[in-house]
């Protein structure tokens, strides 16, 4: 799977090489407008990582990555960059929440590297997210599961089918051992269950 990766930046020259260098192995973007370029943001799927000049007219680079986060906050952010004043980029990378810079001039190998290391913290990001969503559901029906084992619940619940059936319901569609569903299953067999 290729990731989406989107291109801002006003000389056109730029744009290309950055193109070439990264279409084998990105799914690539193109733009020359900043304002053009956050309208692409709203209207597509999400982008992995956004490459963006400094110095452009009607909005600067880092006046873009700040609205590009308000969009797509979970894209890495690149800043393209001739400047090296480390006031400026230490500003740059706080206020728009910029994972790295490449300072021009750079090589297609650069850019290649640059573009990998942050794909891979994309993913590794990604990846953390959908783990933390699993614990939470997995906390969540091992909390479920403590409450029915305890005495005073498990009756009320083993009683009365509605709840019976939604606790079933909860537990088939959430992360949870075979081997506990089955042990709640086996106090009553009997019931139909509505889904």
């Amino acid at each position: 799977m290729k990731y989406k990766v989107l291109l801002v930046d006003d000389e056109h020259n730029n744009l290309e090489f950055m193109n070439r260098t990264l279409r084998r192995d990105w799914d690539v973007t193109m733009c020359d407008d900043p304002i053009t370029a956050l309208e692409i943001l709203k209207g597509q799927n999400e982008f992995a990582l956004i490459f963006s000049d400094h110095k452009m007219p009607n909005m600067d680079g880092v006046e873009f990555l700040i609205e590009a986060t308000k969009i797509q906050p979970n894209a890495v952010k690149i800043l393209v960059t001739a400047y090296s004043d480390s006031k400026i980029l230490i500003d740059a990378i706080n206020a728009a929440k910029i994972y790295r810079y490449i300072k021009k001039p750079y090589t297609p190998d650069e850019l290649i590297h640059v573009a990998k290391t942050c794909e891979d913290y994309y993913q590794l990001r990604v990846d953390n997210e959908n783990l933390i969503f699993d614990l939470k559901d997995l906390c969540k029906s091992f909390s479920i599961y403590n409450l029915f084992l305890s005495t005073s619940y498990r009756k009320s619940i083993v009683d009365n089918p509605v709840l019976f059936n939604k606790l079933i319901v909860f537990l088939d569609n959430s992360i949870i051992s075979s081997d506990i569903f089955s042990s709640i299953m086996a106090l009553s067999p009997s019931f139909s269950f509505i889904v």
